[in-house]
């Protein structure tokens, strides 16, 4: 029997190797929308399900957004399955069962406030938007991912860096 393919160390590796060729197979055979859902998905649990007789079965968990998790139906799913099956096909490996679980998220410290707060009006802007997770940098009513992207904001809404584009090269070039 060959080496599975859920070893600690192959798992991430396993996980965008089974997605990424599953997706863009499904695409080359005209399935756009299983490869739209493959792409997604934001891991795969990859764990080895059945041994019998030789025989390497996995069962794979897709995991992905909790607002996207609904859109998983049994039919999606099974579109998404026979993709793997054929990727797996050749290495005597298979999928014997794919579920669909969403991802869980972080708890920052005041997550009972930003649960209780969640409802309000809803934004129009992602960087507005309540996040669920530890806090930010917020500056102007925006949420930033790191100080770095706020410092890149605040050179950005200074004025200080403008940038012209030619119609002939499309290329930018600054001006302090």
């Amino acid at each position: 029997m060959s080496r599975p393919l859920d070893t600690p160390e192959n798992a991430p590796l396993v996980s965008e190797w089974l997605l990424g060729t599953s997706a863009v197979l499904a695409y080359h055979l005209g399935k756009t929308d299983t490869a739209r859902m493959i792409a997604d998905v934001s891991s795969a649990e990859v764990r080895l399900w059945n041994t019998e007789y030789g025989h390497e079965g996995y069962r794979i968990v897709l995991v992905m957004e909790p607002s996207l998790y609904p859109t998983y139906t049994e039919r999606e799913l099974e579109n998404i399955a026979e993709v793997m099956r054929d990727v797996m096909w050749g290495s005597s490996k298979s999928v014997d069962e794919l579920v669909a679980r969403p991802s869980i998220p972080r708890l920052g410290p005041d997550w009972r406030g930003q649960v209780k707060t969640a409802d309000s009006p809803k934004p129009s802007n992602q960087g507005r938007k309540v996040q669920l997770e530890p806090g930010h940098p917020v500056e102007d009513q925006l949420r930033f991912t790191n100080e770095w992207e706020l410092d890149v904001y605040r050179v950005l809404r200074s004025g200080s860096i403008l940038c012209r584009t030619t119609r002939r090269s499309g290329s930018c070039r600054s001006e302090v």
